[in-house]
């Protein structure tokens, strides 16, 4: 490089990937009162912590020329789950109402489906209307992270709604100027990575992504 690469806005790409969440650690340390009881928490045994997987897409944010958010870049959080009917009474459902339960297998065919039935229709409703429209999902490309039939996953349906909504109001109230500075970050190691000649060998870089973050709409490298 005899000079300083110049690097599109990055606008029109969605970052995909999927994340496991768990619905506690195995080792947890409170502090109480002496009138307080300990915390409970309905796990069978260390082995069997509810976790239901999520796909999350993220695109880059909008911001002014003094920081103010125009589009937040959030366009959902989706989890891997059936819906399934209740076949019997128990204490803690009626027979008949609606579960969730997660899934048992995640494979390429559930990605798939995922992506058709919920990221691309969330994709067409919030995407900005004056946005580019030629647009580009980026996948991590890994295997699935789960083996199938993975005995782990005979969750109660009322630890997954828990789960789910405590995953969804997180991505919520998300700040999308952090998450303008993961953008930013990116383009750093572009930039390293191209001083090694494209190996992994680079040095994480270091910089003032949040002064730099100030500006919504440059090109350049900084």
């Amino acid at each position: 490089m005899n000079e300083l690469p110049k690097f599109s806005h990055l606008y029109n790409m969605i970052h995909i990937d999927e994340k496991w969440f768990f619905m506690s650690k195995i080792t947890q340390r409170f502090y109480l009162l002496s009138e307080e009881e300990d915390p409970y928490r309905a796990c069978q045994s260390k082995a069997f912590i509810t976790k239901v997987m999520f796909l999350a897409a993220i695109a880059r944010p909008w911001l002014g020329p003094t920081g103010d958010i125009i589009w937040d870049g959030k366009i959902g959080i989706f989890p891997f789950i059936d819906e399934v009917r209740a076949q019997r009474w128990s204490a803690n459902r009626p027979a008949g109402i609606i579960e969730k339960k997660a899934k048992q297998s995640i494979t390429k065919e559930t990605i798939r489906e995922i992506i058709i039935n919920k990221l691309l229709p969330a994709i067409r409703a919030k995407w900005p209307e004056n946005g580019c429209k030629e647009i580009w999902i980026q996948h991590d490309n890994a295997r699935p992270h789960i083996q199938p039939n993975d005995a782990e996953f005979l969750e109660a349906f009322r630890e997954v709604d828990e789960l789910i909504k405590s995953v969804e109001d997180a991505y919520t109230v998300y700040d999308p100027r952090i998450i303008n500075y993961t953008w930013l970050h990116l383009m750093y190691v572009m930039v390293e990575i191209l001083k090694v000649k494209g190996g992994n060998n680079y040095k994480n870089p270091h910089n003032s992504k949040k002064k730099n973050g100030q500006i919504g709409s440059t090109t350049n490298y900084y």
